[in-house]
C-alpha cells in the first residue's frame, strides 16, 4: 500500500491549475481564425480552400444577406483561409 502512495507522489501533477495558471500555447500555434464581415466580398475562396470543411457560407434568399460560419471543432488551424482571402477579411489571431 505504501509503495502505491510513493509511486503516486513521485508521478507529479497530471493537470494544469487553469484559473490560477494560464495555459501554455504550443509552439507554432497560428491562432483562431477571425472574420471581418465589412471586408468580405463573399467570393467563397476560403470555403473551397478549407481542407477540413470548417467554413460554410449561407445565403438568405429573402433578405439577400450572406452568413459566414466557422466550426472550430473541425478547424485544423492550417491558415489556408487566410492565405486565399483576397480582401484579408480572415486573419488568424
Amino acid at each position: 500500500m505504501f509503495k502505491l502512495f510513493k509511486t503516486l507522489r513521485n508521478a507529479g501533477t497530471a493537470t494544469v491549475k487553469y484559473p490560477f495558471k494560464p495555459l501554455e500555447v504550443a509552439h507554432g500555434f497560428r491562432g483562431k481564425p477571425e472574420y471581418v464581415p465589412e471586408q468580405c466580398i463573399a467570393c467563397g475562396a476560403c470555403i473551397s480552400a478549407c481542407p477540413a470543411n470548417a467554413l460554410t457560407m449561407e445565403t438568405d434568399l429573402e433578405s439577400g444577406e450572406r452568413r459566414w460560419q466557422l466550426f472550430l471543432g473541425r478547424c485544423i488551424y492550417c491558415a489556408r483561409c487566410e492565405e486565399v482571402c483576397p480582401t484579408r477579411a480572415i486573419h488568424l489571431t
